[in-house]
């Protein structure tokens, strides 16, 4: 008994003899846009804690302190954010 068939109606796994089948390929498919995400939502999640973070001081202190804070504030995220877009 053979496990091969033909996969041209595949649209990931090869389109020769395989053993896939269209619900397996389904499957991998889902599995690796949610493995993405994941990671995604994992990497991100430090910048937009520092960001958030950044965000509320910024207006606390420009609330508090003044113009010249204000240009300090906005310089320190303008660096942050070169920083985060180099690495």
């Amino acid at each position: 008994m053979s496990l091969s068939r033909s996969g041209e109606h595949l649209r990931v796994c090869p389109k020769g003899y395989t053993c896939c089948t269209s619900e397996m390929e389904d499957k991998v498919s889902q599995q690796s846009k949610q493995e993405f995400e994941i990671m995604v939502e994992d990497s991100s999640h430090n910048i937009r804690t520092t960001f958030i973070s950044r965000h509320k001081k910024f207006d606390v202190e420009n609330c508090l302190l003044g113009p010249e804070k204000k240009q300090a504030g906005k310089r320190e995220i303008n660096v942050l954010l070169a920083k985060q877009h180099q690495g």
